[in-house]
C-alpha cells in the first residue's frame, strides 16, 4: 500500500475554506476511483442551493497531487500542462473572493 503525498485533511480544509463565505454552496466527496495503475482518483462536487446545482467538478490524483478533471462555474484554468490541487483550490478561494467583490 502506498502512502499518499496529498494530506486527504489538507484538500479537505482548503475545500471548507472555498465554501465558508459562500451560502448555501457545500462540497462532497462523491467518489474515489482507481485508474489501474496503483493509484486513486478522487472526485469532489461543489454545489449550491437546495436543489444541488452543481457549480464545479474537481477529480484530482490523490498520489501526485494532479488535477485530472476540473470544471467550476466562470473560472477558466491556467494553460499550464500540469495543475496541483492544492494550487488550484487557493485559486478559486482567491476567485470566489474576486467575484463577490466584483458582485457586491
Amino acid at each position: 500500500m502506498t502512502t499518499s503525498t496529498y494530506d486527504h485533511c489538507a484538500v479537505s480544509h482548503l475545500l471548507d475554506l472555498l465554501v465558508k463565505e459562500q451560502p448555501n454552496v457545500h462540497w462532497y466527496q462523491r467518489g474515489c476511483y482507481a485508474n489501474g495503475q496503483g493509484e486513486r482518483l478522487v472526485e469532489v462536487i461543489i454545489y449550491e442551493g437546495t436543489y444541488r446545482r452543481i457549480k464545479g467538478i474537481i477529480v484530482y490524483n490523490t498520489h501526485t497531487g494532479g488535477i485530472i478533471n476540473l470544471r467550476y462555474q466562470r473560472y477558466q484554468k491556467p494553460a499550464d500542462a500540469e495543475i496541483d490541487v492544492v494550487d488550484t483550490l487557493l485559486d478559486l478561494i482567491n476567485f470566489e473572493k474576486r467575484m463577490h467583490t466584483v458582485y457586491a
